[in-house]
């Protein structure tokens, strides 16, 4: 999962409370830490759940294992909603059926871009998800249940 934080007292806060809730300090990447690009690299290449940053992951950051995004950022612009949402709707092939969960604020303008998104998905892209009984797991690449 990934956390897209305001400010760096919120990242450093909402790695407290993952570490807290999840058993695992997250990574941590912000302007104020050395070496943020390879703390970025090195999540990419393990196993650890959860990243939290601010301003660090955008566009051009690939890690194509997230899935879940935690959205709390200080820019409102749909352009940031969208950047952020593209960090957890990958796919990883045409046998990819696993889903991505964005939990944000409730804000009308962000209700007002995540149904522009889903608007701009295809009716097949969108159905074909329910019809499937598993999916490929982006981090192992296994199959497993829709559920799992």
């Amino acid at each position: 999962g990934l956390v897209i934080a305001p400010n760096i007292e919120v990242a450093e806060y909402m790695a407290d409370l993952l570490e807290i809730m999840d058993g695992e300090r997250p990574a941590l990447v912000h302007s104020q830490l050395a070496n943020a690009e390879a703390r970025i690299a090195a999540f990419r290449n393990t196993n650890k759940r959860w990243i939290v940053s601010v301003a660090m992951i955008s566009e051009g950051v690939d890690i194509k294992r997230l899935r879940v995004l935690a959205y709390l950022p200080s820019a409102q612009t749909e352009l940031s909603f969208r950047q952020a949402m593209g960090r957890v709707v990958r796919t990883m092939g045409n046998d990819d059926y696993s889903r991505a969960y964005v939990v944000m604020p409730t804000h009308r303008i962000f209700e007002e871009y995540a149904r522009r998104v889903e608007a701009e998905m295809s009716l097949k892209a969108r159905k074909e998800g329910i019809k499937k009984a598993s999916k490929i797991c982006p981090a192992c690449g296994n199959s497993c249940a829709l559920t799992a």
